[in-house]
């Protein structure tokens, strides 16, 4: 991998680990506790053809951690079949994939299930959700408008799925939105918002 942020310059770098009983040996004294996620999580998209390291309204490779066992990926299905692809496991990785190599590369076995639903009026980009939040994602570049795709994202949501005001969601995420960017490394950023269930009202 190699990087150059703002004058300070990173040679290439190449680091090779072992996974032993769920810890990556990073090296003699630090052992990382694995976090296993799939990056990439896309349906083909509604006309166009993007390459494997692109993210957009169809998923793609999103590289959110939060995409991880318990965790469900809602996609906008563009075309008979989905043609669904997963792919690029990590063993763990940190917010922004800030190496060009991304988080600790592995091989893994993936069980999932997938269903068909009506898809929701307000919605365009992915959606997570999990047992303790819900989730939008933004793809652009740059990060400023990513994150503005997963509010507007969120709020449209909120508004639509849960029935609160559109300037009353405006002003709970004020106060309770958690949001971050997952993603730097590939064409568009990644930026998650997200949502804690127990501020929320049963979805409607």
């Amino acid at each position: 991998m190699f990087a150059c942020l703002d004058g300070i310059t990173i040679g290439a770098q190449r680091k090779v680990v072992k996974i032993v009983k769920r810890k990556i040996l990073w090296n003699d004294k630090l052992h990382l506790p694995i976090s296993p996620m799939l990056g990439f999580v896309g349906v083909a998209p509604a006309r166009e053809r993007w390459g494997n390291g692109w993210a957009g309204v169809w998923g793609g490779n999103l590289d959110v951690p939060e995409v991880t066992t318990g965790a469900a990926v809602h996609l906008v299905v563009n075309m008979p079949g989905a043609l669904l692809h997963i792919g690029d496991m990590h063993a763990i990785q940190g917010d922004g994939e800030i190496c060009g190599a991304g988080g600790v590369e592995t091989e893994g076995s993936v069980q999932l299930r997938c269903e068909l639903s009506r898809k929701p009026s307000s919605m365009t980009w992915p959606r997570i959700t999990n047992k303790t939040h819900i989730m939008t994602v933004g793809q652009a570049k740059p990060a400023e408008e990513a994150f503005r795709i997963a509010l507007g994202e969120m709020i449209q949501w909120m508004e639509k799925g849960y029935r609160i005001p559109r300037g009353e969601a405006f002003m709970l995420l004020a106060q309770v939105l958690e949001a971050r960017v997952t993603q730097f490394v590939n064409p568009t950023f990644s930026y998650v918002a997200r949502v804690a269930r127990k501020y929320l009202p049963v979805a409607g």
